[in-house]
């Protein structure tokens, strides 16, 4: 039995629940392209830019990660890693299956440790399938995990069932926890774009590379080439047009003009 770190971007976002619901998407379905996903962000940006100037607080760009959280994770992976530990890096936490599809994996069920937002043992899908909110949920029901970790924030959603082991708030009371006493033999990263805001994208790939460093040679990722920053100069200029194409529809709401 081996012991995988499962870690979501999304956890190490520095907003609550309340500033995620309202300026964050939906996130409803991951499927989508990465050209509506970008014309999505780009209007929940402005509209979060116009809303902060006419109603005060923080805007989408206000929002950081947890960097005091990061830097647990970090101490926590120092601890915990093995000389064999290794890693790799997705788009979405779906592809957390594949790991028990080929290669060490395959046999047996392992213990995950999620490091998520979320707690992703949701009913979505009729069809069976796999994907981002039902792989613990999924994963446990095919016996590939023995026991499932989970570690949110403490305005995540609350999570009623037996699937989850046990549920931690904040990093720090897993690092003398019992579920790592054999150490961690892989790590799973996904950034969960759908969640995740394009201006952390740097945080994101920083702290990869990061773990990266910390696994010495055996910290090749597999994924790299998704360490990528959606976004550019030009992207920001889109935001800073859609902003004012908005001001002004809603000025001439509030002016009566048609």
């Amino acid at each position: 039995m081996a012991v995988i770190l499962s870690i979501d971007f999304d956890y190490f976002i520095n907003a609550s629940a309340h500033e995620r619901i309202t300026m964050f998407p939906d996130g409803g379905n991951e499927n989508i392209g990465v050209g509506i996903q970008n014309y999505v962000w780009i209007s929940r940006y402005a509209d979060s830019l116009i809303r902060a100037e006419k109603h005060g607080g923080k805007a989408m760009t206000d929002i950081e990660a947890d960097h005091a959280e990061l830097e647990l994770l970090y101490t926590l992976i120092e601890k915990h890693k093995k000389s064999a530990t290794k890693m790799s890096v997705h788009e979405s936490h779906k592809d957390i299956a594949d790991i028990f599809k080929q290669g060490r994996f395959t046999d047996g069920s392992h213990d995950i440790i999620n490091i998520d937002y979320h707690h992703d043992c949701f009913d979505t899908s009729d069809s069976g399938n796999i994907d981002c909110g039902n792989w613990g949920k999924r994963l446990s029901g095919q016996g590939k995990i023995d026991k499932l970790f989970w570690v949110g924030r403490d305005d995540s959603d609350d999570y009623e069932g037996d699937i989850i082991k046990e549920r931690y708030c904040g990093l720090r009371g897993l690092l003398d926890s019992p579920a790592l006493l054999n150490g961690i033999d892989h790590i799973f990263i996904c950034r969960s774009g759908v969640w995740s805001p394009p201006h952390l994208d740097e945080d994101f790939i920083l702290m990869v590379l990061n773990i990266q460093r910390m696994l010495g040679k055996n910290g090749n990722i597999r994924g790299i080439y998704k360490l990528i920053k959606r976004w550019d100069s030009h992207t920001m200029e889109n935001i800073d047009m859609l902003t004012n194409q908005l001001c002004g529809v809603y000025t001439d709401k509030l002016s009566g003009v048609t």
